[in-house]
């Protein structure tokens, strides 16, 4: 021990002024110790001090409480990060740790506090790795199925990851069915490195929202989204999505003219409505009948012809022509406006906003009136039938009439709506000999299901059944079960990952021994079936069984890619930039080298990366764009909550000190003022005026001279004759 302190004798006394001050070690010089040594073959006891120069702690709970014996030995380590895994609160690990040590969580040497540290370390490590983690989860994965595909750019100098891309197996399997209508929206922000969070979304036959692909970017620019549309292709065997709907980017419209060519883009309605209340808000709220007239432009007009004669007529008439943000919408018109987009397959949405109203339930089926809406019950999947039989619903509401037609063998109708509430008509086109229906509203086009108009001509033509060219199969029941590139369906029924796997056989074959525990006959049916089926799933996994070698000899590229495990992307890389020249030249040599660098880092073993990279570090951090918010500042503590009270009340002492006291200030003296003259100089016995005034002898009662007021007899006689006179008058005096 080293020397005395000061601090344990008897006259020492502890400083208790505010000033904060590092914690004291007694320190009692005790002699107190065990020497233990090796004597041939056992410990022995070689030297023993018993006699302490202190008092012992009384309470043996308390000793934790001394830095000498406040530690977490390696073995309750190892069992707090197994609790800590398996997301344990910090209360259950303490009383686990308290059983562990004999049930009384007191004698543990270490306190909560200690734990909850400890977990935070662990915390902090797992966060600086959570990039690395995502990457050998995605390399698990692609191991577990094949068919999951992920690629990933990574900067050379930091060995930090900057852009993630990946695609689920479902996903690619059910993408063929749904490609002819995707969203793509970069709006959402992670909130640790505010990297943009790019889904691309796609509708399913029952008007849900599918996620067809995720990305992780470090900016919005061209070449960032021209590498996302680039892997999105390759993970989905170079198939173009048909129509795209997006925010509207600059950046994002020139990487899918480059990247997708023959894809529509369309902009989101939604934001290009919102920009404009944010540039035109003070026009619109002066002026509500350009507001109805605007809206009613955009979401009114059924052509390209009367939407451009209806806007030229509104900035004319407004005097708008000169408007710079008008003159904006002018030119990108094509990309946002309903008219152009009529024939294109946009379903049941303007926007980029999927999740409004999608998935609202199906309440009830209503009554059957017509056969086509008996066989569209019978094709239409629950959520699309209700949009159809919301088209029949509104047939009822429009008067017909048939209108001369320049061609021969068809027909033309022209309906209106027999409320008055919409002047417009809509023209219906008919050839009954080729059973097409053509309508001026472009519903079908748009939306995939024939619309009202249509079905109130069929119904006044007494057609039977909708043409199987007007019944996509998208919105149809199969439309769930897709067959693969091998031609078989694909069972669904099946988890995608090993975990979900395992717990679902689990599940099965728990429920099986259940029934048969109690019958010996079905206990030995189920035992002889698990039996048999023993050599059947060892040649599955050996690949031996023939609809397993049948599948092998007709996909011998996909067998090769699925021998090599995480190898898969790398070998189907260049055969799809074998498949795709054009793509090729359009990109220049520099930019077709770059997706296949970065699909090979992408597909890297993790054994091959750990001599190179032992770990994939994080994302820089980089600052939110816009108007910075303001931080929440720390809550301070107890502690320094008191100092900066003492400190304010020190300096407000010190002011005091520094500036002398003022003097109170005393009564206000008195100043003589005359009630006659107005004066403050004198007061009204001392007033000049008045005493000249009083010395004139007239009389103000009786208007005589030869008398002053005071000697009037007149009102001597009337001071007798009334008291109150006389008092009033005495005063007045």
């Amino acid at each position: 021990m080293g020397g005395a302190s000061t601090s344990k004798h008897d006259w020492f006394e502890m400083d208790v002024s505010n000033k904060r001050q590092k914690n004291r070690l007694l320190r009692y010089e005790c002699k107190a110790h065990l020497i233990v040594g090796i004597k041939g073959d056992k410990w022995a006891v070689s030297h023993f001090v018993a006699e302490h120069t202190h008092p012992l702690m009384p309470q043996p709970e308390l000793v934790r409480y001394y830095r000498s014996h406040r530690k977490i030995p390696e073995e309750d380590k190892d069992l707090i990060m197994t609790m800590h895994d398996v997301n344990f609160s910090t209360s259950s690990c303490m009383g686990m740790l308290g059983r562990v040590r004999g049930g009384d969580r007191r004698i543990l040497p270490y306190v909560k506090r200690d734990v909850s540290n400890f977990r935070s370390k662990l915390r902090q490590n797992l966060n600086l790795r959570d990039m690395d983690f995502t990457v050998q989860y995605f390399e698990r994965r692609q191991a577990e199925n094949p068919q999951f595909y992920y690629a990933k750019t990574v900067d050379k100098e930091t060995n930090s990851i900057t852009g993630l891309f990946w695609v689920d197996g479902r996903t690619r399997a059910l993408y063929p069915k749904y490609k002819d209508c995707i969203f793509f929206d970069t709006t959402f922000c992670t909130n640790r490195y505010n990297m943009p969070f790019a889904p691309i979304v796609g509708v399913n036959n029952h008007l849900q929202t599918v996620l067809l692909g995720c990305a992780l970017l470090p900016n919005e620019q061209i070449e960032t989204f021209k590498w996302v549309f680039q892997h999105f292709l390759l993970a989905m065997n170079n198939e173009h999505p048909l129509n795209i709907m997006t925010d509207q980017d600059k950046a994002m419209k020139t990487a899918i003219s480059e990247v997708l060519p023959n894809t529509v883009h369309r902009c989101c309605k939604w934001h290009i409505q919102q920009k404009a209340r944010e540039k035109l808000g003070k026009i619109m709220s002066r002026d509500e009948v350009f507001e109805q007239t605007f809206y009613t432009c955009i979401n009114d007009s059924d052509t390209v012809d009367e939407f451009e004669e209806n806007w030229q007529h509104m900035i004319h008439c407004f005097d708008l022509v000169d408007n710079r943000h008008l003159c904006n919408m002018w030119k990108t018109r094509e990309t946002w406006a309903p008219a152009f987009s009529r024939k294109c397959f946009f379903p049941f949405t303007s926007t980029t906003g999927r999740s409004e109203g999608l998935n609202s339930y199906f309440k009830t089926f209503a009554l059957l009136r017509y056969r086509i809406e008996r066989q569209a019950v019978g094709f239409y999947t629950r959520n699309v039938f209700g949009k159809f039989q919301a088209e029949v619903t509104a047939s009822t509401g429009f008067v017909m009439n048939q209108v001369p037609s320049p061609d021969i063998g068809s027909m033309r109708f022209g309906l209106f709506s027999n409320y008055y509430e919409d002047p417009k008509i809509f023209t219906v086109n008919v050839v009954l000999a080729e059973e097409t229906f053509e309508c001026s509203c472009n519903c079908f086009e748009m939306n995939g299901i024939i619309c009202a108009h249509i079905v109130r001509v069929m119904v006044h033509l007494n057609v039977q059944a909708i043409p199987q060219r007007y019944l996509l199969e998208r919105w149809s029941e199969r439309a769930t079960t897709p067959t693969g590139a091998s031609g078989h369906l694909l069972h669904f029924a099946l988890p995608s990952n090993n975990t979900l796997k395992y717990n679902s056989l689990c599940r099965k074959f728990t429920w099986l021994a259940s029934q048969t525990r109690s019958n010996d006959v079905a206990c030995k049916i189920l035992n002889d079936a698990a039996h048999a089926l023993e050599p059947i799933i060892l040649a599955a996994r050996r690949g031996e069984l023939p609809e397993q070698r049948e599948a092998q000899q007709q996909q011998p590229d996909q067998h090769q890619s699925t021998t090599q495990g995480g190898r898969q992307q790398t070998t189907r890389g260049p055969t799809h930039q074998q498949k795709q020249p054009q793509m090729q030249q359009q990109q220049g040599q520099k930019q077709t080298n770059r997706p296949t660098q970065q699909q090979q880092v992408a597909t890297t073993p993790v054994a091959q990366d750990t001599t190179e990279n032992p770990m994939l570090h994080n994302p820089a951090r980089v600052p939110k764009k816009g108007r910075p918010t303001e931080k929440s500042r720390r809550r301070k503590t107890l502690l320094e909550q008191r100092e900066d009270a003492q400190k304010k009340k020190a300096k407000i002492e010190e002011k005091k000190k520094e500036t002398k006291p003022k003097r109170k200030p005393g009564p206000k003296k008195k100043t003589d003022f005359c009630s006659y003259c107005k004066e403050h100089d004198h007061s009204v016995q001392e007033c000049v005026l008045l005493k000249a005034t009083m010395a004139v002898h007239k009389c103000n009662y009786c208007g005589e001279d030869d008398h002053a007021v005071k000697n009037c007899p007149y009102l001597k006689a009337a001071m007798s004759m009334d008291a109150n006179v006389a008092r009033a008058t005495e005063l007045r005096l």
